[in-house]
């Protein structure tokens, strides 16, 4: 599975926009890669990315959206508790990343191939988007509190 920052975009999109105006933004983002626009790792599309191994990051974008959006609704958007919230997002799109996974590397080795790789980069990504959040609010017309 290839490295990028989409973690970080679900939780960083819908933060700002609430839980169902940021779930919705990756539902759209899901959809527009199944029908083939290039928005998945490398340039790619077609709905073989959702069926396949790493559908389930896909599918786990949206929840982590909601997850993130809700969590910024009730306060959870700002200071130290950002980061929380950043966390209990990656958690959303790693557990079902990695219950997707399993059929296609088995449950041995899912940790391995779906998550453990990743940990660092993730810790990364948090650490940036935090930062990042004043000017999401920015873009969306919304106050830092």
């Amino acid at each position: 599975m290839p490295i990028r920052l989409r973690t970080r975009a679900a939780p960083l999109v819908a933060s700002p926009l609430g839980s169902k105006r940021g779930a919705l933004s990756l539902l759209v983002y899901a959809l527009a890669g199944m029908l083939g626009a290039p928005v998945y790792a490398a340039g790619a599309g077609g709905a073989s990315h959702v069926l396949g191994a790493t559908g389930g990051y896909i599918v786990g974008f949206m929840a982590a959206a909601w997850v993130a959006g809700r969590l910024a609704e009730s306060g959870w958007d700002r200071r130290w508790r950002v980061i929380l919230a950043m966390v209990a997002a990656d958690a959303v799109i790693f557990i079902i990343g990695m219950a997707w996974l399993v059929p296609f590397v088995g449950l041995v080795n899912v940790a391995m191939a779906g998550l453990i790789p990743f940990i660092p980069g993730e810790v990364l990504k948090i650490a940036a988007a935090s930062g990042l959040l004043p000017l999401a609010w920015k873009a969306v017309g919304r106050k830092a509190r």
